[in-house]
């Protein structure tokens, strides 16, 4: 009798160290890189240039995978098992191919997604509930990751030298922007808004007129106050922007023009300067029926419109809004909100004057250009009910053309 509780206890004992230390190397994995537009970087084992994640083993045991979970939705952290048998050796890189498909091929394994911009990536636990880790894949370019900026730190960055199944390259990192504490779109109040970053040490700027921040932008301390702005004199609209004398001529606004707020913010970390970030607040207590209609913010440096050597939008010393070419195409970030003011789409884009003799008229139709040097080689979005195109490489935003003066809203 004494002798089986003797092996009863040893037992015990013996599990007990056994959970401990499955736990502790279970927390060694983490996402440690993401690419969620591969054009050049690598190839999968079947010849194509799939999405991937890249899991890495900080410790030096190796760790067990298998019934372990992969997925880009929270909704549904299950969408690709480990097998059994998958283990993830210490000190290790493992590259999870994101093309659709499900499966193993030629050893590696594919998942049955693929990566969007903005989306989340999830590690889960064998009971499909526990995040192991977790990775935003945001604020990318073609050919650009976003990872740990090193093995030892849960801090990321987006690198413009991916490196698949190596530790990543932090002499090309890009920090990742802040993040702002409300969402762009409709308010009926004012509101402070707090800016964020994941770094430590590391200072915000920020501005308000659209242009982007430098350190001789304000400093953010502090939450910023944002409302309506009803009472602020007209200042862009009083712009002109043509030099016709006719019944199309430019022509100063009877009153005061509705004023939104733009706030773009950095992060600055010595040397290293992050992703801008931008949101586009409408503040009244009307707001709700001030349009009907879908509404778009493009926000750009007041020069890129109005300058007179290089601004798009206005006669300028070069009778500038008549210029075409990519000469003439300025950087802008994109905002699209439905009519209850969520934002629906929001990317980094270029613009142009559009048309032909339309160009002359004070409101201008205005091309807008995904490209991958902006970020997203499409625009996203079912803009039109009666059409089931949902992804755009330009779209026009139009002023009636022809019937300018006659056919507006």
């Amino acid at each position: 009798m004494k002798r089986l509780c003797c092996f009863c206890l040893v037992t015990v004992m013996v599990l007990s160290l056994f959970v401990v230390d499955t736990v502790a190397t279970e927390e060694n994995i983490v996402i440690n890189e993401v690419m969620a537009s591969n054009k050049n970087t690598i190839k999968d084992t079947k010849g194509s240039a799939s999405d991937w994640i890249e899991l890495y083993n900080r410790g030096s045991a190796p760790v067990k995978l298998g019934g372990k979970y992969l997925s880009d939705s929270k909704k549904n952290l299950t969408q690709f098992k480990f097998p059994d048998d998958a283990v993830l050796e210490g000190g290790k890189y493992l590259i999870i191919w994101c093309d659709g498909t499900e499966g193993v091929s030629d050893g590696c394994y594919y998942a049955p997604f693929k990566i969007s911009e903005g989306e989340t990536v999830y590690l889960t636990c064998e009971d499909g509930i526990t995040i192991i880790d977790s990775l935003k894949a945001n604020d990318m370019l073609t050919d650009e990751s976003i990872g740990k900026i090193d093995n030892t730190t849960n801090e990321v960055a987006i690198f413009t030298n991916p490196t698949p199944f190596r530790e990543n390259d932090i002499s090309s990192k890009k920090l990742v922007k802040p993040s702002f504490s409300k969402k762009a779109g409709f308010y009926t109040e004012g509101f402070d808004l707090e800016i964020t970053s994941g770094y430590n040490n590391a200072e915000i700027y920020y501005t308000l007129d659209g242009s982007e921040p430098a350190k001789n932008s304000l400093k953010y301390n502090g939450p910023v106050h944002i409302d309506s702005r009803k009472g602020e004199k007209n200042t862009i609209s009083e712009i002109p922007t043509n030099t016709l004398n006719t019944n199309r001529a430019w022509q100063k606004p009877g009153g005061e023009v509705f004023k939104a707020n733009v706030v773009k913010a950095c992060v600055f970390l010595g040397d290293d300067k992050s992703v801008t970030a931008c949101a586009t607040y409408f503040v009244d207590k009307d707001i709700f029926s001030r349009y009907g209609v879908n509404v778009v913010s493009l926000t750009t440096d007041n020069e890129n419109l109005f300058d007179n050597e290089k601004g798009i939008y206005v006669a300028g010393n070069h009778t500038n809004y008549a210029n075409k070419g990519s000469q003439w195409e300025r950087s802008a970030f994109f905002e699209y909100f439905d009519k209850n003011g969520k934002r629906e789409v929001s990317q980094n884009v270029g613009i142009r004057i559009h048309g032909a003799f339309s160009r002359s008229f004070p409101q201008k139709s205005i091309r807008v250009y995904a490209r991958s040097e902006y970020g997203k080689e499409s625009i996203e979005y079912p803009f039109f009910e009666d059409n089931n195109a949902e992804k755009f490489k330009s779209i026009i935003l139009r002023n009636s053309g022809n019937d300018f003066g006659n056919t507006m809203f």
